[in-house]
């Protein structure tokens, strides 16, 4: 990969988890929204490795296993929160479902819940477990949806308002729209700079803040309804991003700083991963 100046609105990040490789985030002006570059012409290589999170069949550290125990707390408690904004039947997309849990999640508890998922190796091990998803929004039929969901999965589209564009096509008049993303401005982020796991680069092309999505929703003609934090993602990625330290004391350290980042974020609001509720006009 060729060398890259760093401007002053550039933070160096290095691709801790797969290839080593650095990347820079390029800040928009108002300093919301950051976008990652260079944009790699082989992104799709850089989820085929095994260890990539969201695509696993076999969880075997230890914090991987943490992880999957807090995806499977989460569930329910997404379920909770979709049933709050429900404003008809029970229909739902789920954009971007991995290895499609949560679609079979719900399915269990009797929604009528489609999943799309671009990646054929998450797709292969979601057909495993029985669970049938589309590789685009053009291989579904044409319908609407009462709920969309992205359980972080928008920082990953390279065209992310593109992206929401098409899913507001399939988005029923007054539906709503669910987003799930990590915060740079989080106490976190602030806290292990490039070192923070929730950059992932170049998986995620975009890192938002609260006041990017707000922007976006106002772009859109969406009112932002609701926000919700999303408190067990700080632990997580406080451990991750103290493993990348090469911390020993990874796991006490990194479940400490989790804590400092969600009891700094009662006064702030900022989260290390949020939970926005938009809705369509009707």
């Amino acid at each position: 990969m060729k060398s890259h100046p760093v401007a002053e609105n550039y933070l160096e990040v290095k691709d801790h988890a797969y290839s080593q490789e650095l990347f820079f985030l390029q800040a928009n002006q108002e300093g919301t929204l950051l976008h990652t570059t260079p944009l790699p012409s082989n992104l799709d290589s850089y989820y085929s490795v095994d260890s990539y999170i969201s695509h696993q069949k076999n969880f075997n550290s230890f914090s991987d296993k943490l992880y999957k125990w807090a995806h499977k707390f989460q569930l329910k408690r997404k379920e909770r929160l979709l049933l709050k904004h429900l404003n008809g039947p029970k229909k739902i997309l789920d954009f971007g479902a991995g290895s499609g849990n949560f679609v079979t999640f719900l399915k269990q508890r009797q929604w009528h819940v489609l999943g799309v998922e671009p990646n054929p190796n998450a797709r292969a091990v979601a057909l495993e477990n029985n669970c049938v998803l589309h590789p685009s929004l053009a291989a579904i039929p044409k319908q609407q949806f009462q709920l969309i969901t992205l359980w972080h999965v928008l920082e990953h589209v390279e065209d992310y308002k593109q992206t929401v564009e098409e899913l507001l096509a399939v988005l029923a008049p007054g539906g709503h729209l669910v987003l799930a993303l990590p915060n740079f401005t989080s106490w976190d982020a602030q806290h292990y700079k490039s070192f923070w796991a929730a950059y992932d680069v170049p998986r995620h092309l975009w890192h938002f803040s609260p006041k990017a999505i707000c922007n976006l929703a106002e772009e859109k003609n969406l009112q932002l309804v609701k926000t919700y934090p999303m408190p067990l993602d700080a632990f997580y990625v406080s451990l991750v991003s103290e493993r990348f330290k090469k911390n020993p004391m990874a796991l006490p350290v990194g479940f400490l700083k989790g804590a400092f980042s969600n009891f700094h974020a009662l006064r702030s609001g900022n989260y290390s991963s949020m939970i926005y509720v938009l809705q369509k006009a009707n």
